[in-house]
């Protein structure tokens, strides 16, 4: 005897299951659950995180500042990534303001490779933070102060 067929789709939770046989993870896996927000929303939150690749200029504190009190009224993500980015970048002056002063004042030439990790650290992470808001997801830098 054969079963009639179901043409109403997967039952409830069916789908996931689904997707998870098939080598899939479901899009809210991994704690990371996509926001509904608006394209011009995760664009701005992409460009306040992406700003960080800039490092040789005040843009990476300027764009998110900008950004976060453009926004701050109208949208909860864009504000929220914003100060995630602006709190980055704060981290980021901090830490190459200590590796100058370590490698000038006392430990010398023995810390000089400390310059570049840091600033590779600002391009990866801000790269990553940009991907990710504007999947709709909230991204939070993990080495961050949060001043904010």
């Amino acid at each position: 005897m054969t079963q009639p067929k179901d043409t109403e789709g997967p039952r409830e939770g069916e789908e996931a299951e689904n997707q998870e046989v098939r080598g899939r993870a479901p899009a809210q896996a991994f704690g990371e659950p996509i926001i509904e927000t608006s394209q011009e929303d995760r664009t701005l939150a992409a460009i306040a995180h992406a700003a960080g690749v800039l490092s040789s200029t005040m843009l990476p504190v300027l764009v998110p500042l900008i950004i976060f009190f453009l926004k701050k009224d109208e949208s909860e993500f864009v504000a929220a990534q914003a100060k995630e980015a602006l709190n980055f970048q704060f981290t980021i002056i901090l830490l190459t303001l200590t590796c100058f002063f370590l490698v000038f004042f006392l430990v010398g030439i023995f810390l000089v490779f400390l310059l570049p990790i840091v600033g590779l650290l600002a391009v990866v992470f801000s790269i990553i933070g940009a991907i990710k808001t504007y999947e709709g997801k909230r991204y939070r830098y993990p080495v961050a102060i949060r001043f904010f």
